[in-house]
């Protein structure tokens, strides 16, 4: 008896495109396949039938499955490079560390190409995850391969974690790998600062360095279909960075950056309307205000002075706006 494959989906390949590629979302693409088939929209005869409500679940229990098996593996890459290293040879634990990090690309590759799994509607969000897992073994396999008794040596592990992040993104297209990207260069700046001469060792310089980088990361993101994934990143390494710059008696700074943050994050709230850029906006002003300007007054209470002023003014000046709002409204 001749069994051929089940046809693919035109409407479900279709969609998981726009989902790659970062026009829709998983929860938007899932309304546009309801809709449309709901008008009638359907997949053609022979076609791969479409998921109901129990193989959703089935697809999510694979998911985390797959998701804790890996993270696990690297959880073992990492004791066996941290607490067995007296125990291991150097050609032993780089050939375990290798070993599983082909493993990785390997399994990620086959979710991506198993069409008739119950992987069929993510299989470039599993496959993307488990790249950057795999990224994330090239990078102890690089710190194995070089001997670093320390840990004090990130470039060749950041330059690692990097180069297969970008191609495993540039497979799979997915947030978890921009994530390892962004990882291994933040390896990278922290490695060159640690070369830097001395005059540049300090809690300002490195604050300045990593802000610079969650300015580039920033921009660079702007180009990638997931922008917010790298606008999110660079907000949290732009408030520590702030932070850093502050308390290196540099607190006028550490200020005008923290401000600076502030402000980028509520202007890509105002522009994308994401709620996790206002959340970054208020938790830098959290922070780095009222610990720079602590320091600049030398008083934490005139510093909370200060600062429960700008707070009811900015408060009040939104309920003036709100309250003009509401007038012009149309009745």
């Amino acid at each position: 008896m001749n069994f051929e494959p089940p046809q693919r989906d035109p409407l479900t390949d279709a969609l998981g495109g726009l989902v790659r590629d970062g026009t829709l979302s998983d929860r938007q693409a899932q309304r546009v396949d309801d809709t449309l088939r709901a008008a009638g929209v359907g997949a053609p005869a022979g076609a791969v039938p479409r998921q109901d409500e129990r193989s959703e679940r089935s697809v999510t229990a694979a998911e985390v499955l797959s998701y804790l098996g890996a993270a696990l593996t690297i959880g073992a890459l990492v004791l066996i490079v941290g607490l067995s290293w007296d125990q291991l040879g150097r050609a032993g634990k780089v050939t375990i560390c290798t070993s599983a990090t082909v493993l990785l690309i390997a399994v990620a590759f086959a979710v991506a190409r198993w069409s008739s799994s119950l992987f069929r509607s993510r299989t470039y969000v599993v496959a993307s995850a488990l790249g950057a897992l795999a990224a994330v073994g090239a990078a102890l396999t690089a710190g194995v391969a070089v001997d670093i008794p320390r840990g004090d040596d990130l470039l060749l592990p950041g330059l690692a974690l990097v180069l297969v992040g970008t191609g495993a993104y540039a497979v799979w297209r997915g947030a978890p790998t921009i994530c390892a990207v962004f990882a291994g260069g933040l390896l990278i700046v922290g490695d060159l600062l640690d070369r830097a001469p001395d005059w540049w060792d300090s809690s300002l310089g490195y604050g300045l360095a990593f802000y610079a980088y969650a300015v580039l990361t920033l921009a660079l993101g702007r180009l990638l279909p997931h922008p917010h994934v790298t606008g999110v990143l660079a907000g949290i390494v732009a408030l520590v960075a702030s932070e850093v710059a502050t308390v290196d008696e540099r607190p006028v700074v550490g200020l005008l950056l923290g401000i600076v943050a502030v402000a980028g994050m509520f202007a890509l709230f105002w522009t994308a309307r994401r709620w996790w850029y206002a959340a970054l906006g208020v938790l830098t002003a959290l922070i780095v205000p009222p610990t720079a300007v602590a320091q600049i007054w030398g008083d934490a209470s005139i510093a909370a002075v200060v600062l429960l002023a700008i707070g009811v003014l900015l408060v009040a000046a939104a309920l003036v706006l709100a309250k003009r709002g509401a007038l012009r409204r149309p009745t």
